[in-house]
C-alpha cells in the first residue's frame, strides 16, 4: 500500500476543514438572520420608528457584511486567491 505524500494529505484535510467551516458559517448566518428578523419585529412594534430605524439599518448592514466575507472565504478556497473587490466592499460598508 502506497503512503500518500504530504501535499495530497494536506489538500484532503484542508477540504474537510473547509467543509466543516462552511457548515458552521451557514448555521451562524441562519441564526443571525433569525435574530435580526426577531429584533426588527421587536423594534417595529415596541418603539417609535425613528428610534428603531438606526438599529435596524445597522443590523441589516452587519448581516450583509458577514455574507460578503463568507463569499470571499468560499471564493478563496475555490480559486486559491483573494479577489480584492470582495474584500473591499465589506470594508467600505463597515
Amino acid at each position: 500500500m502506497k503512503i500518500p505524500d504530504a501535499q495530497v494529505l494536506f489538500n484532503k484535510s484542508l477540504k474537510v476543514i473547509v467543509i466543516i467551516l462552511t457548515m458552521f458559517i451557514i448555521m451562524v448566518l441562519a441564526v443571525g438572520l433569525l435574530q435580526t428578523l426577531y429584533e426588527i419585529k421587536e423594534f417595529l412594534f415596541k418603539r417609535p420608528i425613528g428610534q428603531s430605524f438606526n438599529v435596524i439599518v445597522v443590523d441589516i448592514l452587519t448581516f450583509l457584511v458577514i455574507i460578503e466575507l463568507f463569499r470571499g472565504f468560499i471564493a478563496y478556497f475555490e480559486v486559491h486567491r483573494f479577489r480584492l473587490s470582495t474584500m473591499i466592499d465589506p470594508a467600505i460598508v463597515s
